[in-house]
């Protein structure tokens, strides 16, 4: 099988007919190109042009042949090698819609680095495949114009302030290989609307997601063990929260000044609330508790005029 790799090709196009296998590549700022394939033992030079769904000339013969494309060049970031494997250290690049290649010179990406992306104001969307395991601290602080991220199920943790103060993010999915949220990873993203969180997340960090204003709802998958402190602080829109039965300690001020909160029900294995941690939800008026009451910090329902304090157990 002959195998076409980058960086050589811009984007690529290709069908099945019944007995022959077509393609056609766009390489940056040609319009008409003359690709030469080794093909049955001689090269044959095939005329591609970007314009068109056909080509002319002699196709290949057979089906064998494979071309593979990212959506962007090696020469959009800079990156390190380690051990065959690529982390992406800077985008350098100047497209706004940024989908993370596989593959760099033939060597898999399996890394997103500190910083890599942060203060991109240009970037508006990004893909991440499954092939990266690991997304680094700050890797996309700042993109204030960042406003859908798609995260993929090879990533295992999300690390402190990778999308901190994102304000245009409203649009985020965490890939189901993520156990770990981390500190304020999301924090200040004041466009998301809602995040589900997948089973596999065991924590969710330090003010993981602190100050997203329009944050209406949120569903916590059943792996979550802890909820850290500041977790969901000044989510000022969030109205009904569900604590699943997989969950035994809510941190302190976790929940401090959700101040549309109405219902909150907490699942049996909770085993500690933290100080303050639902205090100025000034519209909570029922708490429920799927197991026996929990053991309670200092102030934890202060200052929510509309509730009493919590007594029901089912």
């Amino acid at each position: 099988m002959l195998v076409i790799a980058p960086p050589y090709l811009m984007a690529y196009h290709d069908f099945m007919s019944s007995t022959k296998m077509f393609g056609w590549l766009i390489l940056p700022g040609v319009s008409l190109a003359l690709l030469a394939i080794p093909s049955m033992g001689q090269d044959q030079l095939f005329p591609f042009t970007t314009n068109t769904d056909s080509i002319s000339g002699n196709p290949v013969n057979g089906s064998n042949v494979t071309i593979v494309a990212p959506s962007v060049t090696p020469s959009s970031f800079s990156y390190l090698t380690n051990e065959n494997t690529i982390t992406i250290t800077r985008y350098i690049g100047i497209d706004s819609a940024v989908t993370i290649p596989d593959m760099i010179n033939g060597l898999p990406v399996t890394t997103i680095g500190n910083d890599a992306f942060i203060d991109c104001s240009r970037l508006t969307s990004v893909t991440i495949g499954d092939g990266v395991t690991s997304i680094g601290s700050n890797a996309f602080a700042d993109c204030t114009s960042l406003n859908s991220v798609l995260i993929g199920n090879g990533v295992r943790s999300i690390r402190d302030w990778t999308f901190h103060n994102c304000t245009s993010l409203s649009r985020v999915t965490i890939g189901k290989s993520v156990t770990y949220i981390g500190e304020v990873a999301f924090a200040q993203c004041s466009s998301l609307t809602s995040v589900s969180i997948p089973d596999n997340v065991k924590a969710i960090g330090i003010g993981a997601f602190s100050s997203c204003s329009r944050l209406v709802s949120v569903s916590i998958g059943n792996g979550v063990i802890s909820i850290g402190h500041w977790a969901f602080y000044n989510c000022t829109r969030l109205s009904n929260l569900t604590i699943p039965d997989s969950v035994t300690s809510i941190g302190y001020k976790a929940f401090l000044d959700c101040s549309d909160l109405t219902r909150v029900t907490i699942g049996s294995s909770v085993k500690s609330i933290g100080d303050w941690a639902f205090s100025g939800c000034t519209s909570l008026s029922s708490v429920y508790y799927r197991g026996n009451t929990p053991q309670l910090g200092k102030f934890v329902f202060y200052n929510d005029p509309n509730l009493k304090l919590p007594n029901q157990n089912f």
